[in-house]
């Protein structure tokens, strides 16, 4: 199964020019940028719905803590399976997606015992976890802050816990990449840059099924 990650796209989903199509679109959170911009959000659901993709899935990040302040918007996003906290499988392949972060109060678990409560919750054999936000010390540093890693203890201690295939974040858009730790493989899929712009392109992996 091809699946395209990406996340941090900020209102500038429609300046991507490299192909977007494949299996499964996976986007990490932060579509939008202003806290409370309807208008952008329709049009992220609106562009979902004109790619070529056979599924999609959306986790909310901290720039969409609007749909936390009032969960009935989480409804605007028609054109894709939206994730908060929630589990789902697509042929055969299990996965779960978090909007938390540990640095931003804006899905809650501000606390360190909330999010490993949370984490907690990640079924056994999950294939895929998508969180907005990085684990600790893997694809978390920032540009100006090289050695102060913004990842989460508790998330990190969950993936260790959970050993899924493919972890997919963003948050700290510096640090994106691809990593492999153990038995899994660690891709923040931020696009934004320091420019302000769309520096990074989305991230293509094929992701075996029936294993």
């Amino acid at each position: 199964m091809r699946i395209l990650a990406l996340s941090d796209t900020h209102n500038l989903h429609r300046s991507i020019t490299v192909p977007m199509e494949g299996d499964l679109l996976i986007h990490a959170g932060d579509f939008s940028f202003f806290f409370e911009d309807m208008p952008a959000i329709r049009d992220f659901n609106a562009w979902l719905g004109e790619l070529r993709f056979r599924h999609k899935i959306v986790v909310p990040g901290n720039h969409e803590r609007i749909m936390y302040e009032h969960p009935e918007l989480r409804r605007l996003i028609t054109n894709a399976t939206l994730l908060v906290n929630d589990a789902v499988t697509i042929r055969g392949v299990r996965l779960w997606g978090s909007p938390v972060t540990c640095d931003d109060e804006a899905f809650g678990c501000s606390s360190a015992e909330e999010r490993r409560a949370l984490y907690e919750s990640i079924p056994e054999g999950t294939d895929i976890v998508i969180t907005h936000g990085p684990p600790y010390g893997v694809c978390d540093e920032e540009f100006r802050a090289k050695g102060i890693h913004r990842g989460c203890p508790e998330l990190l201690a969950a993936i260790q816990r959970t050993k899924p295939q493919v972890h997919i974040f963003g948050h700290v858009h510096a640090s994106r990449g691809a990593k492999r730790i153990g038995e899994t493989t660690f891709i923040n899929a931020a696009m934004l840059g320091w420019s302000g712009d769309l520096e990074n392109k989305p991230i293509s992996f094929e992701f075996p099924l029936g294993r």
